[in-house]
């Protein structure tokens, strides 16, 4: 069975840290999102004043904001999982596709 290669030491603290930005990026949209609730300003799909249908993007980018940076904290902490030994990648590629979708339908929004 091929192992991966050793990782120096610096990069489990520098990839720690990347998991607490994420963690800061989760918690900051998640309190946009909160504070749209509050507010009564979270209109996902509305009407402007012709008709047309208008999507709110700041709803939208407080969705994928919190998706997409727990989707990612996973996929940090399985790849740590994968670095300490334990085999089994198949959820590793199921997160990054997660990922892509998540990034692809918020990237649409202007």
């Amino acid at each position: 069975m091929l192992l991966p290669p050793p990782m120096p030491s610096w990069s489990r603290s520098i990839q720690r840290a990347i998991i607490a930005i994420y963690v800061l990026i989760f918690l900051s949209s998640f309190f946009l999102l909160g504070w749209r609730i509050k507010t009564n300003k979270f209109l996902f799909i509305g009407l402007n004043a012709m008709g047309l249908i208008k999507f709110d993007c700041m709803s939208l980018g407080a969705i994928v904001g919190t998706i997409y940076s727990s989707v990612t904290i996973t996929d940090l902490v399985w790849k740590e999982t994968i670095m300490d030994g334990y085999h089994d990648q198949s959820w590793q590629l199921i997160l990054s596709g997660c990922k892509f979708i998540v990034v692809l339908t918020g990237s649409w929004c202007e």
